[in-house]
């Protein structure tokens, strides 16, 4: 059976978490006499340091992605460069043996342009044992031993980098998973110093026992207060950003208030995919989380900027 994939614990944002995390430690220090008679040590001190700089530290989904991208860029221009030599070396071997020659099918399938990567590379095999084999009758055409070399290199460059990119797409998968397991481990100890922090207060200060409540709702605010969620802020140029998180089926209201048009997606994952909704600039769209998420597994709300200047934006999630 294939195992799930690991989920984070809490309903806010990463981004969140963080503040939270930092928010509670200065209120630890704050009430730190009080936490010490509650069995606070030194060391649970530095326990609760250490998962939030690991945490603040792990590679982001979107560097991770970014990574993912430049690993395919290498790839498809190795590929373009191994083409090429390719493309020269079929020209010459028909001038050579002409194209119905038994000699000439040795170098491999012709239709380069149609192989997937892989079996580029094992054309790139074939064409590179039957270079060396007619080596002598290829210079009459100009495939020297040097271009030949070349060519290998041109092969092996585009085999290393199918290797690469497959690993960055690998690590990309298990680096989301890992963060999510760092960012659960930081949110429960969160969770049980808060829990600490309420016990200590509950009798004599409703202000200190109200800092250490947290709200696990997308905004990470108190939502019992009303059935609206309102989102607002700025997008950077060509950039995406996390509006919230969502959990439940919603409606969700989205509004540009920037100069040019901007793109809203769901996805279950923090910082790609998803089915992208335009939205012009001052326009509405209202949509539901089974409209942008057809499949039920949104989770992340994104908007994505694909301008040369600053957008904006509001979002309001209906519960």
């Amino acid at each position: 059976m294939k195992p799930e994939n690991v989920k984070k614990d809490f309903n806010f944002s990463y981004a969140h978490l963080k503040q939270v995390g930092d928010n509670i430690l200065n209120l630890i220090d704050r009430d730190l006499v009080e936490f010490t008679d509650h069995g606070f040590t030194p060391a649970k001190r530095t326990q609760l340091v250490d998962a939030i700089e690991l945490f603040a530290n792990f590679p982001t989904d979107e560097q991770m992605d970014g990574i993912k991208v430049a690993a395919t860029i290498a790839k498809d221009n190795a590929r373009k460069a191994l083409e090429a030599k390719m493309r020269t070396m079929f020209i010459a071997a028909k001038n050579v043996f002409t194209e119905n020659s038994g000699e000439y099918r040795e170098f491999g399938n012709s239709e380069i342009s149609r192989q997937t990567d892989e079996e580029l590379v094992r054309t790139g095999n074939l064409m590179l044992a039957s270079a060396n084999k007619y080596a002598s009758q290829l210079l009459d055409e100009g495939i020297t031993v040097t271009k030949i070399d070349e060519f290998q290199d041109a092969k092996e460059k585009l085999d290393d980098n199918i290797d690469l990119q497959l690993s960055a797409i690998n690590n990309r998968d298990t680096s989301t998973e890992n963060r999510a397991k760092v960012a659960n481990v930081l949110y429960h100890l969160i969770v049980k110093y808060c829990e600490i922090g309420k016990d200590i207060w509950y009798e004599t200060s409703e202000a200190k026992y109200n800092d250490y409540v947290i709200y696990n709702t997308p905004s990470g605010t108190n939502e019992d207060a009303g059935d609206t969620d309102a989102l607002s802020g700025t997008v950077e140029p060509s950039s995406v950003k996390t509006v919230t998180t969502i959990d439940e089926d919603v409606t969700i209201t989205m509004s540009n208030t920037g100069t040019e048009k901007l793109y809203f997606a769901l996805s279950p994952t923090e910082g790609a995919g998803g089915i992208d909704f335009t939205v012009q600039a001052g326009e509405t769209l209202t949509k539901s989380t089974a409209d942008m998420s057809p499949d039920g597994d949104g989770e992340f709300l994104f908007v994505k900027n694909p301008e040369n200047v600053i957008g904006s934006y509001e979002v309001t999630v209906e519960i």
